[in-house]
């Protein structure tokens, strides 16, 4: 019985860990209402600690764009669904099928 208890609990991490959800990042560039960032939390990858891969096209939210600047630090959240379809005002077909990824986050706040 503590072995099925031991499976469940790695199993409901393992899924907790590849959903995306709200963080820190170093914005590395800008472009218009885009900015390209790079993850403050880190990944452990067989034993070894590695930085997170950089997040392109990042839309900013209107509010955080007279305080963002290239250095400082913001606060990404993924959306529920894809952005590629992203494009202003009108409704987003989704053309991939994911999910809470990091692919797909909007700096949402300035913190630094």
């Amino acid at each position: 019985m503590a072995k099925d208890v031991e499976f469940f609990r790695r199993l409901s991490k393992s899924i907790k860990y590849s959903i995306s959800g709200g963080q820190p990042a170093r914005v590395i560039s800008i472009s218009g209402n885009t900015c390209t960032v790079q993850p403050l939390f880190m990944d452990r990858v067989n034993g070894k600690v590695v930085k997170r891969g950089l997040i392109e096209n990042c839309p900013i939210a209107k509010h955080c764009l007279p305080d963002i600047k290239v250095g400082g630090v913001v606060f990404i959240i993924p959306a529920e669904r894809s952005m590629e379809g992203y494009r202003g005002t009108g409704y987003i077909t989704p053309s991939v099928n994911r999910a809470h990824s990091a692919t797909d986050a909007v700096v949402l706040g300035v913190l630094q």
